[in-house]
């Protein structure tokens, strides 16, 4: 199998966790050609950090300011030679035979964006310590544990966009596709330029991604749960999406007024403002069924964490 992958990642004071993240890429059992990093403008002990690495294939970029994530990447992008780049943030890692799984799928479908299943962490002490599966097998409209193709109406309308993949360079330059200056969803904007630009998207249903649940990243700070609604609607106003593929945004769009509604509603009721969390119920009874379901999933969230020493998000 012949590969030229780039590790292309964008730091904002990861003081703590960036060599962990580079370590993961550089023992990998297929070797990366490099690791580009953009240090973010940090203002912390980053840039320590990476000197302690000594690594020749580590290369290092500094923004003078701040530009967010997405900016970022691309200028780490810029300065990629290779013929992949595969993403990673400087607070997760890498399974050690990931590039190994991740391009034998590129090689066996001729896909252009290929992601696994992330696998979300507590941080214990700066260490990871599994919790659970983001996707599953049962995910993007298959079952099993085989790579498949994915349809990009499957990939909109997925529980969650959340995904780091191994992307062909050469349809990233061919097309200019660049990230925007959104600080969150940025990623998923990114991956559905890619898909309306004709990429093929191939999931590998293994957890070999493992996603750091990091108090004070940008994630944990996202309060707001309007933003990925907000940047989907943005992004089905591009000229050239087909039907099924403007159904599916429409589809996730009302999913995602729902999930803001629970948000509300769960607010409501901590608040102890009984009327409006009663009003709510009435325009949403489906919260009926997914506010015990959400309500499990954060018991099961912190029971997990607190076992296992993880740190709050």
């Amino acid at each position: 199998m012949k590969y030229n992958v780039s590790a292309v990642m964008a730091v904002r004071n990861g003081e703590s966790t960036i060599s962990q993240a580079l370590a993961s890429v550089l023992c990998q059992t297929l070797p990366v050609k490099d690791a580009i990093v953009c240090d973010d403008a940090s203002t912390d002990a980053t840039q320590a950090a990476l000197a302690k690495l000594n690594d020749p294939h580590v290369r290092v970029i500094r923004n003078l300011s701040n530009i967010g994530p997405g900016q970022s990447r691309d200028k780490a992008l810029r300065n990629s030679s290779s013929q992949w780049i595969a993403l990673i943030d400087a607070d997760d890692a890498w399974h050690p035979e990931r590039l190994k799984h991740l391009l034998a799928a590129a090689e066996t479908f001729g896909a252009d964006v290929i992601f696994d299943d992330t696998l979300l962490c507590h941080d214990a002490s700066g260490q990871l310590v599994p919790w659970r599966r983001v996707h599953g097998t049962r995910a993007f409209g298959g079952t099993g544990a085989s790579p498949r193709i994915v349809r990009i109406e499957d990939y909109i309308t997925s529980e969650r966009l959340l995904a780091h993949p191994l992307i062909r360079t050469d349809i990233i330059r061919r097309h200019g596709i660049q990230h925007g200056s959104r600080r969150f969803a940025e990623d998923a904007e990114f991956y559905l330029r890619l898909a309306l630009a004709g990429a093929k998207f191939c999931y590998v249903p293994e957890p070999l991604y493992h996603y750091r649940i990091t108090p004070g990243s940008l994630t944990a700070q996202a309060k707001d749960p309007t933003l990925m609604r907000k940047c989907l609607e943005e992004c089905a106003q591009w000229e050239g999406w087909w039907p099924a593929a403007q159904e599916a945004f429409q589809r996730k769009v009302a999913s995602l007024r729902v999930n803001e509604a629970l948000y509300r509603l769960a607010d409501a009721l901590r608040g102890g403002r009984f009327a409006t969390a009663s009003r709510l119920l009435v325009s949403h009874p489906q919260l009926l069924t997914q506010l015990p379901r959400r309500l499990m999933r954060q018991l099961h969230y912190h029971a997990h964490r607190l076992a296992h020493g993880g740190s709050r998000r």
